[in-house]
């Protein structure tokens, strides 16, 4: 694929560009930027060469203008899945696409369990600043596929979230995303033969930010959910005192008890900033504190445990220790560590 430009290049010239295939006395037009000679309407040219085929490239003035330019001719990926750098855009919103892993090559990739070498497909979609619920949990997928969310660059991914297996505990991703921010979906196996067809699910709602709009999460052993403060709304807590602390932004979890001690835990790599856990009963309209919690912490993450009532809603509000603090984070219900992480989160 390849990338005719004079965009961002030093000229005093409005130009136009076309792009030909074939010969001189019988040209074919690919694509361009013209208006005397159009062939588009577009800026860049973008087309797929063919091996050994000869291509014109006819850049002239606007109007019949005469000055100085600079052609660009680059190399760009081409948008078929099989790199981060080709990742395959995906619609703004709740998205279905149905893909496949079969011609994908092998290679390493540091997930959020480590370097591993994988077979799998790349996609991305900007941050909206709602809670996404990713999933290839479907009769569709026909392999044990895995979900692993990443932000940063091609060159620097850092990796904010991944399920264990594409049915059964943590098989799918629920993560508060930050507006504008680029996210990196790479679907794939455990190792470097695993491969097969997916169905991949996202489902955009509400953010989380208030307790009306509380997320709905489930106890089971070593259930993650991942989220960002960065565009969350202000919101308030009480402390058991009665005293009502300063707003800050924060997300807001719910579930309902199962007469089991709940541990709640932060203390992820993937948690950036200094978290605040806290822990209430009864409704929106009227909070109960749950006063007989037991609180930790792990450097700058929080750790709290409680004896859970069998049937209560419970509701759980992350944010910050400080007013200001914001961030990405990993809640863990019933972690299987109290400081889990990569070596410890299984294949």
């Amino acid at each position: 694929m390849l990338e005719v430009s004079t965009c961002g290049s030093l000229n005093d010239l409005d130009t136009q560009i076309s792009v030909f295939g074939s010969t001189c006395d019988s040209l074919e037009c690919i694509g361009g930027t013209g208006q005397d000679i159009p062939c588009g309407d577009n800026g860049s040219v973008f087309w797929k060469t063919e091996k050994n085929e000869v291509y014109n490239i006819y850049v002239s003035g606007r109007s019949s203008r005469v000055g100085d330019f600079v052609l660009n001719i680059n190399e760009v990926p081409e948008l078929d899945g099989s790199t981060c750098d080709g990742s395959l855009p995906l619609d703004l919103g709740s998205t279905t696409i149905q893909s496949n892993t079969t011609n994908a090559l092998s290679e390493s990739v540091d997930l959020c369990t480590g370097p591993r070498a994988v077979r799998g497909s790349w996609h991305k979609f900007i941050g909206t600043g709602k809670t996404s619920k990713i999933s290839v949990c479907n009769n569709q997928t026909d392999f044990d596929a895995r979900i692993s969310l990443f932000t940063g660059s091609c060159d620097g991914l850092s990796c904010v979230a991944f399920t264990w297996n594409s049915c059964g505990e943590n098989d799918e991703i629920l993560v508060t995303t930050h507006v504008g921010v680029t996210y990196y979906i790479f679907v794939h196996g455990p190792d470097s033969v695993t491969i097969g067809n997916y169905l991949l699910t996202i489902e955009d709602v509400a953010i989380n930010d208030s307790c009306e709009m509380a997320s709905s999460v489930e106890l089971a052993s070593s259930s993650q959910y991942f989220g960002s403060t960065l565009s969350a709304n202000n919101s308030t807590a009480m402390e058991c005192t009665g005293e009502i602390t300063s707003p800050s932004p924060a997300l807001w979890y719910t579930f309902v008890g199962s007469g089991d001690v709940v541990t709640l835990s932060t203390c992820s790599p993937q948690t950036d900033f200094n978290t605040n856990i806290r822990v209430f009963s009864g409704s929106c309209s009227q909070f109960g504190c749950v006063s007989d919690t037991t609180m930790t912490s792990c450097d700058d993450q929080s750790i709290t445990s409680f004896q859970s009532v069998a049937d209560e809603v419970y509701y759980v509000r992350i944010g910050g220790t400080a007013p200001a603090d914001a961030g990405n984070f990993v809640l863990e219900l019933n972690p299987r560590s109290r400081f889990f992480g990569p070596s410890i989160l299984g294949p």
